[in-house]
């Protein structure tokens, strides 16, 4: 049991790691990993499947999507309103970013009761 509890958690730091990286994410890797999270609906306690579904995925969603429209800004138009949509979106990508490196640092803390191994 414990190795698939440790699979679900190694899924989830490895999502955070995807994410917390500036390269692009591969959705199929990405789609791996989550469904492999999801797995701690029937192997972790409540509160980590719905971390898993109602912070994590939203979470890493925003960052995609905020990385995407950083990426593919252009400066056409009336440059008032585009200066101010790129800093709203570089903003947006920093806020993620930021949630996803604290969240990096904390997962050890939510999963610490739940792979001690008892001797």
């Amino acid at each position: 049991m414990f190795d698939k509890r440790f699979a679900v958690y190694e899924a989830i730091r490895q999502l955070l790691f995807l994410y917390g990286s500036n390269d692009e994410v591969d959705p199929n890797r990405a789609n791996e990993l989550f469904a492999k999270a999801k797995e701690s609906r029937w192997l972790l306690s409540n509160d980590i499947y719905l971390y898993v579904v109602y912070e994590l995925y939203p979470n890493v969603g925003k960052l995609q999507a905020a990385r995407t429209a950083v990426k593919n800004m252009r400066e056409d138009g009336d440059l008032r309103v585009a200066t101010k949509l790129r800093q709203d979106n570089i903003k947006a990508l920093k806020d993620a970013m930021d949630w996803v490196n604290v969240e990096a640092k904390k997962l050890d803390d939510r999963f610490v009761g739940l792979l001690q191994l008892e001797h």
